[in-house]
């Protein structure tokens, strides 16, 4: 459900779950991931401190915490989380590490010797719904199923272009070669 973008859905799913097993840690912390996808931020923590209450040591949860704690500006508590999560898991304490945090506002923190180096948000969900129910891009032909072939155009020019000039090259690709809304 949560991957379908069903989130109303997946919370109820994982309420109901944790009904029945109300201490199972990695569902408090799945539970809180779909409610910092919904922006509840403060409700997601509340998660996340209920799957570390049970289980303490689990590097994941402190990284997932941190994050929600830093949506809301209460960074001091949200570099102890990181902190707590870099001192539980030694092997990323060492050299330059780039760690994805994937969700509706995709974050990325680099980490340089056991220190956050740099934090960046990107609001990926956000701008893949917008793009795939409003966009010009869905003007072309009819509703069809994702092709193949545009998803590997679309590989291959990520790296040589930025987000803009791709999605210039890809509403062109379908006005001149008529591309049809599945391949963009």
């Amino acid at each position: 459900l949560q991957n379908l973008g069903r989130l109303e859905d997946a919370v109820a799913r994982y309420r109901r779950a944790l009904a029945i097993k109300p201490d199972c840690a990695k569902m408090h912390s799945n539970l809180g991931i779909v409610l910092q996808d919904l922006g509840r931020r403060e409700d997601a923590v509340a998660r996340y401190r209920r799957a570390l209450a049970l289980e303490p040591e689990y590097a994941e949860w402190h990284n997932n915490l941190g994050n929600a704690l830093r949506g809301l500006g209460r960074l001091t508590e949200a570099e102890a989380s990181y902190r707590r999560a870099l001192a539980l898991e030694p092997a990323l304490a060492a050299g330059r590490r780039m760690l994805v945090l994937p969700g509706t506002h995709c974050k990325w923190v680099e980490v340089r010797d056991g220190r956050i180096a740099r934090l960046q948000t990107y609001f990926t969900g956000e701008l893949f719904e917008l793009l795939s129910t409003r966009s010009s891009l869905l003007r072309v032909g009819g509703a069809d199923e994702p092709d193949e072939d545009g998803f590997e155009v679309g590989l291959r020019n990520a790296a040589r272009f930025d987000l803009a000039a791709n999605l210039f090259e890809t509403r062109s690709a379908q006005l001149i070669e008529g591309r049809s809304a599945g391949w963009a």
